[in-house]
């Protein structure tokens, strides 16, 4: 009975977030790539980004531009799903880097991107990537699976006003979630009939008291960025 019960309870909190519906969020195209084009070194300069469309983040809570801005850009290539994501940053001497090492839960401490992903097949995945370039990968469906990985690839790079990330996550199709639960994304291509919804989150702390966090589809509200029924909609052209 008590096994029956926990099974439902996330069935229940499931149902209560469909009823709420999406309401407007944002959309965003993935546009369609070749794999081969693109070199994974977290300076966006080869032809896999050209012509891809950019969007920016805001403000968590006001939907505003924040102080220190952040943007993406994504691709589809070859079943692979691929972020170019800048975050500028006033000081960047003093980047609060809190892991160098992958599973390290510590990511979410400092200064971090977060890369959430809910498929028609799986509600959801969170990929946390420090200014590093290491990565902590949960699947958040009914809880905190840390031995789930998406098994991205991720470069990091920075400059003098801004630190970079490129990313490739592998996508399996989506029965993946009934042969390996823990590896990879489950879901098949994403299309206007069948989207998929998603948000790109940016934390940035300094000292104590300052800290600044936006994302592309602001929840301005209660989960921040695990608001999963205020992810932003994503597909392919």
């Amino acid at each position: 009975v008590a096994w029956i019960a926990d099974s439902i309870e996330p069935m229940k909190k499931l149902k209560e977030e469909l009823a709420q519906g999406r309401g407007k969020v944002p959309q965003a195209q993935a546009a369609e790539r070749s794999l081969k084009d693109l070199k994974l070194d977290g300076k966006f300069d080869e032809k896999f980004w050209e012509g891809v469309p950019s969007y920016d983040l805001k403000e968590l809570q006001t939907g505003m531009d924040p102080t220190n801005k952040a943007s993406f850009k994504a691709a589809w290539a070859d079943d692979n799903l691929c972020f170019a994501i800048t975050c500028k940053d006033s000081d960047m001497k003093n980047l609060f880097i809190t892991a160098t090492k992958n599973k390290d839960t510590s990511i979410f401490d400092g200064d971090s991107v977060e890369i959430n992903i809910e498929t028609p097949t799986h509600s959801y995945y969170q990929i946390g990537i420090s200014p590093s370039g290491a990565v902590m990968d949960l699947d958040r469906k009914g809880g905190f699976n840390s031995k789930w990985t998406a098994n991205a690839r991720v470069a990091a790079d920075k400059g003098d006003d801004e630190w970079r990330l490129e990313v490739a996550i592998p996508i399996a199709d989506e029965l993946q979630g009934n042969i390996d639960e823990l590896h990879g994304v489950s879901g098949a291509k994403p299309s206007e009939k069948s989207p998929w919804y998603f948000n790109v989150c940016r934390q940035r702390i300094r000292g104590e008291k300052e800290m600044e966090r936006s994302a592309f589809s602001p929840p301005m509200g209660p989960g921040g960025f695990h608001a999963v029924r205020k992810f932003g909609e994503l597909t392919v052209k």
